[in-house]
């Protein structure tokens, strides 16, 4: 079974050897890098069931464009994550977004904090709804809508580099 971890101090992630997957701390994650996650009791328990392979976004050229004119829907375990360093309130909005999405609020002790889904705006050029977490954030999650049940909110939210 492959361990997964939360965000953890940097310390740590010299003791896991790669290209075995590793314990990751956000600060260690680039653009555009591809990471794998699952929202579990523990990350020490969880396995491959629930996987969804996450393309970072992490500087704000890459949160800017997030997901938008993207013409078809997400598969099921696909997404984006959003990386906030310092961590800060969670603000997603709609533009040029072309699919449904559900978000996923994470706090920086690792728990999901927040789930939404968001529809269609009905002028996606120009959205009128912000999406908000209180308190702050470290990570917001964009999924296919409905990927996460209410009952994940709470869950630890753990991740994992892949091996280039």
């Amino acid at each position: 079974m492959k361990k997964w971890s939360t965000s953890i101090p940097l310390l740590a992630v010299a003791f896991f050897p790669w290209p075995e997957f590793m314990k990751v701390h956000y600060a260690e994650i680039k653009d555009g890098e591809k990471i794998e996650a699952v929202v579990s009791e523990s990350c020490e328990k969880s396995g491959e069931a629930g996987l969804i392979q996450l393309e970072v976004a992490k500087t704000e050229p890459f949160q800017r464009k997030g997901l938008s004119n993207r013409p078809l829907p997400l598969k099921k375990n696909a997404g984006m994550i959003f990386i906030f360093q310092p961590k800060r309130i969670g603000e997603i909005w709609m533009k040029k977004t072309l699919i449904p999405l559900q978000l996923v609020h994470v706090v920086p002790e690792g728990k999901v904090l927040q789930i939404q889904e968001m529809p269609v705006e009905k002028n996606p050029e120009h959205p009128t709804k912000i999406y908000r977490a209180w308190p702050e954030v470290d990570a917001v999650l964009e999924l296919k809508p409905g990927r996460l049940p209410p009952s994940d909110i709470g869950k630890q939210f753990c991740v994992r580099r892949v091996a280039p």
